[in-house]
């Protein structure tokens, strides 16, 4: 008889016991001296209730999770959620595919002149009659009604802490002689007046199940009509089968957790998507389009963004179609650089200006005089054009002066002592696109008396130019508030940050 407890996974149980625990689950115990009952997998609902909760709580995460959040750390989030629902629906789908191709014993149990066996899908208990020392039967009612909701089995063994749970078919009609044998086997147990608790032998065992065996099984209740007796030996055996499906598994696990995870991502990202589009559309504003532009992970509504833009810039391009220009090659290429910016994502417009005129020691050719000037055309021919498209159609900064510029003004000062007159000769140049050739350049000349201030000819310079290019709305054009003196241009900001 066996004597030790024993915990087993059916994978590794050995071909005889595996046989034998076929048969009993086949034959329901009708063929064997002992006493089946039908176990219950209540616990599978409540897995699929749980994973059915954990579903939604992550689709309720990923619709509700801020979605201008990161989407790896949205992402991260919903894929710690979606592991409930995950494991829960891989384990039913695991035991429903193991009951199907009857790789599963099930759940019962069952006493046989030997041991106690309670079976489930993926653990098997094996106790010795002899360590039973307590039975009890706890049955839940449906609530104001007799109907048995569930009954479960909890036994207290010699040499394991705490009691043993099993959950028993509360509709099968055997369990409360299951119960009824294993009381009697723990009466018998710790009753040291009687057998003792190793006094047990395989006979007493089978006369005391043919005892309490119901007449309806139709035994002739002698031991000798059983000759299937337990199997002697029970230790499991190692299963390499077994070893290699549980490898498949987890790496299937984790395949589909990694695959979730970039689903949730991409999903993020869509998130963010829309939720940028809506908002830059709700504001309406060119900074706010190129925004979502310049994110290069939005690519959902990149046309209708573009569009927008462009939009944006039709009035501008416009006014300038429309503006008595006196020089139409400035004109135009004013309107190629409207039209160009319409179409980057950030709106950068470099400018130079240059001054020819030579050092001397009159005061007025001096250095610190000449960087004055252009000092003053540079900023003031900026605010011009920023105040005739706005600040937030583009951005004025200072070319570097090794690189081409979008605005590139030369000119040189000179003076004619007979005349008494000073002359400004300049020659501005429009280049749309920093890397094209194309560009598009006039000249002009503009004079003073001597007794007129240095600044009166530079104001008339720029009076001319803004006319040659934009009439007499870019010539009267105002500075925008808060306009500042221009930084060095960054050319490397054309691109989109990563």
């Amino acid at each position: 008889m066996n004597s030790n407890i024993l915990r087993i996974s059916p994978a590794t149980l050995s071909t005889p016991v595996k046989f034998y625990l076929q048969n009993v689950k086949n034959s329901r115990g009708r063929d064997f001296l002992g006493i089946y009952v039908q176990g219950k997998n209540s616990w599978l609902t409540t897995l699929l209730i749980v994973g059915v909760i954990g579903f939604f709580v992550t689709y309720y995460w990923m619709e509700e999770a801020p979605p201008l959040s990161q989407p790896v750390s949205t992402a991260i989030m919903a894929t710690a959620i979606f592991l409930i629902p995950l494991w829960c629906f891989l384990f039913i789908l695991k035991t429903w595919i193991k009951s199907i191709f009857k790789l599963s014993l099930g759940r019962f149990a069952f006493a046989d002149r030997s041991c106690l066996w309670l079976v489930e899908d993926y653990n098997i208990w094996v106790f010795p009659l002899q360590t039973i020392l307590s039975c009890e039967l706890k049955l839940k009612r449906v609530k104001d009604k007799d109907t048995i909701q569930s009954a479960h089995l909890n036994l207290v063994v010699k040499g394991i802490n705490g009691p043993i749970s099993f959950e028993l078919n509360p509709y099968s009609d055997d369990y409360q002689i299951l119960v009824d044998f294993l009381k009697y086997i723990a009466n018998k147990n710790t009753n040291e007046t009687d057998f003792g608790q190793q006094s047990w032998t395989e006979a007493e065992l089978a006369n005391a199940l043919i005892t309490f065996l119901p007449g309806n099984l139709n035994h002739s209740f002698k031991v000798e009509s059983f000759p299937d007796s337990p199997p002697e030996e029970i230790y499991p055996t190692p299963n390499q089968n077994t070893k290699i499906f549980s490898v498949f598994y987890w790496l299937f696990f984790v395949a589909i957790v990694f695959t979730s995870f970039i689903l949730f991502k991409e999903w993020a990202i869509i998130n963010r998507d829309d939720a940028l589009f809506q908002i830059v559309v709700s504001q309406s504003n060119p900074k706010d389009l190129r925004l979502y532009l310049l994110d290069e992970r939005n690519t959902r509504h990149r046309d209708p963004v573009k569009n927008l833009l462009q939009n944006k810039y039709n009035p501008i391009i416009t006014r300038i179609d429309i503006s008595n220009a006196t020089n139409k090659q400035l004109q135009e290429g004013l309107k190629q650089l409207a039209v160009h910016l319409a179409e980057v994502p950030i709106p950068l417009v470099s400018i130079r200006v240059v001054e020819d005129s030579a050092v001397s020691a009159k005061l007025i050719f001096r250095a610190e005089k000449i960087a004055e000037r252009k000092e003053w055309l540079e900023n003031s021919l900026s605010g011009k054009i920023t105040g005739f498209f706005t600040s937030d159609y583009l951005e004025m900064l200072r070319a570097p002066d090794d690189t081409p510029a979008h605005l590139d003004l030369h000119y040189k000062i000179e003076n004619d002592t007979k005349s008494k007159k000073w002359f400004l000769h300049w020659t501005f140049q429009i280049r749309p696109k920093i890397d094209s050739d194309q560009t598009y350049s006039a000249q002009g000349v503009v004079q003073i008396n001597e007794d007129k201030s240095m600044k009166d000819l530079l104001e008339n310079a720029l009076n001319q130019i803004t006319s040659a290019m934009g009439g007499s709305t870019l010539q009267s054009a105002m500075f925008p508030i808060g306009f500042k003196p221009l930084p060095v241009v960054d050319y490397a900001l054309k691109e989109p940050a990563p």
